[in-house]
């Protein structure tokens, strides 16, 4: 919950940034919530795990907010 909204606090203050970051969040939040203990999809037996999944893509998302989404830095909270 935490990193979603930190990623949509940095997303207001950008223009232009592509939606996939939020996408991989929210991808993200939804595969923990569906993982967890006693949820649908939780399988202690899975070689891959919802909350190991859920690291990746929430990783991967705020990577994407904080550099923009197009690979270039962004400058995200910091005054000149």
């Amino acid at each position: 919950f935490v990193l979603l909204v930190a990623g949509l606090a940095l997303w207001s203050n950008r223009t232009r940034l592509p939606r996939w970051p939020l996408v991989l969040l929210v991808a993200g939040i939804l595969i923990w919530a569906m993982s967890r203990t006693g949820g649908a999809w939780c399988s202690p037996e899975s070689a891959v795990q919802g909350h190991a999944v859920w690291h990746v893509l929430a990783a991967a998302g705020l990577a994407g907010v904080l550099l923009g989404g197009d690979g270039s830095s962004a400058k995200v909270g910091l005054s000149e």
